[in-house]
């Protein structure tokens, strides 16, 4: 009996750890997708305010890094409980969106850098709302067991 109150509680725990990392998740991709669209109208004010290492290659790509772990982190968690693949889908485009805006501004191909950056933030964003919805409607019906299907 103790055994089973311990396996509900730490389920209880793991739901609330998942939307804990979506919320954070869905979060920095807003804010990473904010930071790349006004990125270029803001560089030159860097310098003057002291924050001109934001600009730099390493922190970009240390940006994409930990916005990639973080999401990859949080949709296995929820996975566990949904079941469905096409939160990472969703992450994968969001991904190939980010590394190919990164790779035409260093590149400097066009205008499609910064494009494919916010883009790429917004559908990061996209991956852990879609995760946490999904989350949350297997907490609803769990019961009945619908979520036990592979979508």
């Amino acid at each position: 009996m103790i055994q089973l109150i311990r396996d509900v509680a730490s389920r209880r725990t793991a739901k609330v750890e998942v939307g804990k990392l979506d919320r954070a998740g869905a979060t920095a991709s807003f804010l990473c997708a904010i930071h790349c669209a006004i990125m270029p109208f803001i560089i030159t004010m860097l310098p003057l305010l002291g924050l001109s290492f934001l600009a730099s290659e390493p922190v970009e790509w240390a940006l994409l890094l930990s916005s990639a772990t973080l999401g990859t982190l949080s949709l296995c968690a929820g996975f566990r409980e949904h079941r469905s693949r096409r939160v990472f889908a969703v992450l994968g485009m969001a991904l190939a969106l980010l590394v190919a805006g990164r790779i035409f501004h260093e590149h400097h191909i066009g205008m499609w850098g910064p494009v494919f950056m916010v883009l790429g933030g917004f559908s990061m964003m996209g991956a852990h709302l879609l995760n946490h919805a999904l989350c949350r409607s297997c907490r609803k019906c769990s019961d009945h067991g619908c979520c036990s299907d592979s979508n």
